[in-house]
């Protein structure tokens, strides 16, 4: 890698060189590492640089004002930059193709001067002048099952309050082990969607374990109920709930907005499909 310094082509060299780091010194700059190449300066005309640079990595890029007047454009694909630093964007344009930002610092903003008496001194008091961009993660699998366990205790309930109603509309009566058998299968969804998010990615990983969870409680169900017709409606309802948590796991902005609806829809059917029961008859009847 070469940089043109006034049409005088010159090589790039390893570490920060002898005139930041003396071979001597023992600060606390000795663990920066770098590239460098010496520019010999003669007189006071201008000092033009061209170089070209490619770079590799996947988290961040921050630039040093060091220029008079320092502008700066960076043009990405990426779709989620996150900004920051001591000077935010003068333009800039975000969208789900990528983003364009632009930089101008002017001489006076830098908060530093042009030139410096000690090289360790000036590099250790420049960096707190750097900006740039990060390339923001949003949500990936393991955020996704983080966020889908915070409300597993809901959908668990959601799942126990479906089989609670179920039951008590029909004449079949449920022993707690076998609420204890439907809750254990609503919390297996969760590992199976988490060790299989690692390999097949959440979406395929969300789906597999939802039509396992699914399938198993309905199944069950339908034997402990001895109704197929009961045991399509359990799964039709366990298919929503889980098709709102998907929604719900991508919807950042309204997920809050959702759930509470999902809640108020869930203790408005219950008060529906429950509002001519005679619960004390019903509690007569369930003790022996």
């Amino acid at each position: 890698m070469t940089i043109n310094a006034n049409g005088q082509v010159i090589a790039f060299r390893p570490g920060l060189g002898p005139n930041i780091i003396p071979p001597s010194a023992s600060n606390g700059l000795m663990g920066i590492s770098g590239i460098h190449v010496p520019v010999v300066v003669d007189g006071h005309g201008d000092l033009t640089l061209d170089t070209s640079v490619t770079l590799r990595g996947s988290r961040e890029i921050s630039i040093l004002p060091l220029g008079r007047r320092t502008t700066t454009h960076i043009e990405s694909a990426w779709a989620n930059p996150s900004f920051f630093g001591s000077f935010l964007p003068t333009s800039r344009e975000v969208g789900d193709k990528g983003f364009k930002a632009s930089w101008v610092i002017p001489y006076l903003a830098r908060g530093f001067g042009q030139s410096f008496t000690d090289a360790s001194a000036s590099l250790s008091g420049i960096t707190g002048s750097a900006f740039g961009v990060r390339f923001y993660q949003p949500v990936d699998h393991y955020q996704l099952v983080g966020r889908s366990l915070k409300y597993a205790i809901l959908f668990v309930a959601l799942a126990f309050l479906t089989f609670f109603v179920i039951e008590t509309v029909s004449l079949q009566r449920l022993h707690a082990v076998q609420y204890t058998l439907v809750g254990s299968a609503q919390v297996l969804f969760y590992l199976l969607l988490l060790s299989l998010s690692e390999h097949v990615g959440f979406a395929w990983a969300y789906l597999t374990g939802a039509v396992a969870t699914i399938g198993l409680t309905t199944l069950y169900a339908w034997a402990a109920f001895k109704s197929p017709l009961r045991a399509g409606i359990l799964g039709a309802i366990l298919t929503a709930l889980y098709g709102l948590l998907y929604v719900i796991l991508n919807a950042e902005d309204y997920a809050l907005l959702i759930g509470a609806l999902v809640l108020f829809a869930a203790l408005a059917a219950t008060m529906y499909v429950t509002r001519r029961i005679d619960w004390y008859r019903l509690a007569e009847g369930m003790i022996p």
